[in-house]
């Protein structure tokens, strides 16, 4: 679909190849104009070509950035790094979903959310990261740095980097890559609010380090998605230990198809009782029997609790 317009070329699914992508580098090189979005999502560009393009146009003045399924690997990754620790960097938004990145290009991404990143929003998700991967990007998340006056006197203040939501789904992170991220949670400086780790080989294993760190005074995460991963009920009572936790500020959880049965509904059910935030779950796919689900959708109707949206379709 093509549509420039305002700042923004959208060139998704436009059937762009590599000799495409050098065309628009040097559209772009001669006439950069206003452009602040870009997206050549679903794309055969490949790392030439859009190395070609961050050769000659400054990506840094973006403020989006959309590069999903374009057939990059870890080698356009560098200059992309490079954009977002750029002292004026605008970017805010990058997605590099569905490209075959792997843990070296998580690890040069998390290079460049070091310093003067600006960058609120990451979708990496079916990128081939591990466990390894997931550790760079703790430490990213785990890190603060100071802010200095123009005299290099420490006179701002600390903070950390801007990223808000993070996009990790269809990873290879499993149990290890969970714990390492949940580090970050407890980060007082973080800005982190969105994670979302959909079907990334999860088990019940993870829980009890995630609700630990859910349960923390510093953690501000309020949206956090565990669906199509092997939770069972023994995971959801682990984090019930958050839920209960008047600190915990989760605001809707997703554990959608996570092999849950009716046995965890009543540790569920009293934990949401003394829940101060929740007020979205998301249930479907689970084998819950019709007693569990009148519970929770009762829930739903009474004023004493937060909870007002529960979701316990079977799709």
């Amino acid at each position: 679909m093509i549509s420039i317009s305002g700042g923004r070329y959208q060139l998704s699914q436009c059937n762009i190849k590599r000799e495409g992508g050098f065309h628009l580098a040097s559209a772009l090189q001669k006439n950069p104009g206003y452009l602040k979005w870009l997206d050549l999502s679903i794309n055969k560009i490949g790392n030439k070509a859009v190395n070609e393009l961050f050769t000659k146009f400054d990506i840094s003045r973006l403020t989006k950035l959309e590069l999903y399924y374009c057939g990059l690997t870890e080698r356009c990754c560098a200059r992309i790094s490079d954009a977002l620790k750029h002292e004026k960097s605008n970017l805010i938004e990058l997605n590099l979903s569905s490209n075959n990145l792997k843990d070296a290009g998580a690890h040069l991404i998390s290079a460049g959310l070091f310093a003067w990143s600006r960058l609120e929003k990451l979708n990496i998700s079916r990128c081939g990261i591990t466990s390894v991967g997931a550790f760079y990007l703790s430490k990213v998340l785990s890190c603060i740095s100071a802010l200095y006056s123009n005299d290099m006197r420490m006179e701002i203040g600390w903070q950390a980097t801007e990223l808000r939501e993070m996009d990790l789904s269809m990873n290879k992170l499993k149990d290890d890559g969970a714990v390492y991220l949940a580090t970050g949670f407890k980060n007082p400086f973080s800005h982190i609010r969105k994670l979302s780790l959909i079907e990334c080989g999860l088990t019940w294993d993870c829980c009890s380090e995630m609700a630990s760190q859910l349960s923390s005074s510093e953690c501000l995460l309020t949206e956090l998605d565990l669906s199509s991963n092997n939770i069972q009920d023994k995971g959801v009572k682990k984090l019930c230990l958050a839920l209960k936790n008047h600190e915990c500020r989760l605001q809707k959880l997703f554990l959608r198809n996570c092999g849950l049965t009716s046995k965890c509904a009543p540790v569920l059910n009293t934990a949401l009782k003394t829940n101060r935030h929740m007020t979205e779950l998301f249930l479907m796919g689970n084998k819950l029997d019709d007693v569990a689900i009148k519970v929770f959708l009762e829930m739903t109707k009474s004023c004493a609790y937060r909870l007002k949206t529960v979701d316990v379709s079977i799709d």
